[in-house]
């Protein structure tokens, strides 16, 4: 009879601690257009999904890279959860996660192997000079907002309050995204 091959466990990432650093709904942007962008973002939400509590993924997205270019176009998603990571540390796996995959410094807009963005903490502002969140573009981006109103239309995004879904029917931006299936529920 022949010996079935034992699947290769992921790799997860260190974490420094476990316990929950927070109840609120946290959300994180991830984007790729190079490689095989679906099983890049695949992988990285699966190894990111493991320092959140009850996660949640969003519709995939195609789109033209911004501003307009040469490059291909982009697929995007966000992750939604409720973090068992400090900001600094979920900053610091998103970048481990990147560099992972491939991705080195390059200039501003350049394609990606990996892009992870942190949109939300809950309802707090955090700005430092590693870090802003909410996410400096997130009202401006159709490509971020348009899953993250599909999975969490009611989150408010600090400072002001304004809910998911009426900053993305407010969006002046006439970029064109499509919503396409996932080839395999990434979660």
């Amino acid at each position: 009879m022949p010996r079935k091959k034992r699947r290769q466990q992921k790799k997860i990432p260190e974490a420094t601690g476990i316990e929950p650093h927070s109840s609120e709904l946290v959300a994180l942007g991830l984007g790729s257009n190079l490689g095989l962008s679906e099983s890049n973002l695949a992988a990285a939400i699966q190894q990111i999904a493991y320092f959140l509590d009850r996660p949640g993924v969003g519709p995939l997205y195609k789109s033209k890279p911004i501003p307009e270019s040469g490059q291909p176009d982009y697929l995007n998603t966000v992750l939604v959860g409720q973090p068992r990571l400090a900001a600094d540390e979920m900053l610091s796996l998103a970048k481990k996660l990147e560099w992972e995959a491939g991705r080195r410094p390059s200039p501003r807009n350049a394609a990606r192997i990996l892009d992870v963005d942190l949109l939300l903490w809950g309802n707090q502002s955090i700005e430092t000079p590693e870090l802003t969140v909410p996410h400096p573009e997130l009202r401006k981006r159709r490509f971020v907002l348009e899953p993250l109103a599909a999975i969490v239309p009611n989150q408010a995004v600090p400072p002001d309050g304004a809910l998911v879904r009426d900053l993305l029917a407010d969006l002046i931006d006439e970029q064109i995204v499509s919503r396409i299936a996932w080839t395999n529920n990434p979660l």
